[in-house]
């Protein structure tokens, strides 16, 4: 499954290590919040267009910025999840 993080950019859920609020940072302010990662794992910083930067969708290859708010990718993230969950129990019920 995939959730819309902006623009016309979609992530796969598995993908997703962690969705973090970003407030007033400019792109290049960023590597602060993953320093480790930034260094080692050599993530690639990809902005949604959209207007100000929101969120930070940190996958295992890139760091995503997006216009839209963490607490609504969660909400997102969290309604996919659900989804599938009733799915694979009405599988079950069949």
């Amino acid at each position: 499954m995939f959730i819309h993080i902006g623009g016309e950019k979609m992530v796969s859920l598995r993908d997703v290590i962690g969705i973090f609020a970003i407030h007033n940072s400019e792109p290049t302010d960023l590597t602060g919040l993953f320093p480790g990662h930034m260094k080692s794992e050599s993530l690639t910083m990809v902005q949604s267009p959209g207007g100000e930067i929101k969120s930070a969708v940190l996958t295992p290859s890139h760091v995503y910025l997006s216009p839209i708010s963490s607490l609504t990718l969660k909400r997102r993230a969290e309604n996919l999840y659900r989804d599938l969950e009733d799915m694979e129990t009405e599988e079950k019920t069949d």
